[in-house]
């Protein structure tokens, strides 16, 4: 179903998923009987690729668990980099079988690319923005039971869920009380970056593993500094996006 709802090709058989890093962006990878398709999202960047198997004319492995793909009339290699070596070898055997056997006409060379909704929140900020804004993102684990962020304490960056979820816990006496859930896409502790010297009000915690990027604070500082056209355009997707988790609470409660 996630891969239908992504690239709308209900014809296909999944043959194999990865989690998996394309360019600066962590995401999925779908192997199929006719294509790769990748899609990934951090905050307001998003990006959906497919490789038609007709159209590849060499994959290979190289250092540091890379998987190089090249396509036909193309110079340059798209690299997925994979967790492990393992996860590596396994899926570079998975698409050579799959190139080896494909024989079906696919639909056409879907290969695309998607940076912006032309609507709502995301489209604020644009492509360009959002990777200059990438540059200062990383993606970080947390163990369970591990604060993303403090109760008191100023949150070092801007973060966004991307695999689990999170308590948001406020301490009252000796004990925590769970006030809310964030879930993979939620984003969290804009509040401190538009309030200077402002702590968290709460504390975010992993409930198990919890992968998620975060935006840098200082990085951001310093890019707004320089781009000052940037500037304007991040602080309304900030207020935007108080006012949309605004306007759910008070949906929820009615």
């Amino acid at each position: 179903k996630l891969f239908i709802s992504l690239f709308h090709i209900s014809s296909e058989v999944v043959v194999q998923v990865y989690q998996c890093k394309l360019g600066i962006l962590n995401g999925t990878l779908f192997i199929t009987k006719n294509y790769l398709c990748f899609a990934a999202k951090a905050f307001g960047l998003n990006k959906k690729k497919v490789f038609a198997y007709n159209t590849i004319s060499e994959v290979k492995q190289s250092k540091g668990n890379v998987l190089e793909i090249r396509q036909v009339n193309k110079s340059k290699t798209k690299k997925f980099a994979y967790k492990t070596q393992k996860e590596a070898d396994d899926s570079d055997a998975i698409i050579q079988e799959m190139l080896a056997s494909s024989t079906g006409t696919p639909i056409a060379d879907l290969d695309y690319q998607i940076y912006d909704n032309k609507t709502g929140i995301e489209s604020i900020l644009t492509s360009d923005d959002w990777r200059l804004l990438m540059k200062g993102t990383k993606l970080l684990t947390y163990e369970p039971g591990t604060k993303l962020i403090t109760e008191g304490v100023r949150p070092k960056g801007l973060f966004q869920i991307v695999k689990g979820s999170c308590s948001i816990q406020k301490q009252t006496g000796d004990s925590n009380i769970t006030v809310a859930t964030r879930r993979e896409g939620d984003i969290f502790g804009e509040l401190s970056f538009l309030e200077d010297n402002s702590v968290a009000s709460s504390s975010v915690v992993a409930d198990g593993v919890v992968e998620a990027y975060m935006l840098d604070f200082n990085y951001v500082h310093i890019l707004l500094s320089v781009y000052k056209a940037l500037a304007g355009k991040f602080y309304k997707y900030l207020s935007v996006l108080i006012e949309s988790r605004l306007m759910e609470f008070i949906s929820q409660k009615l």
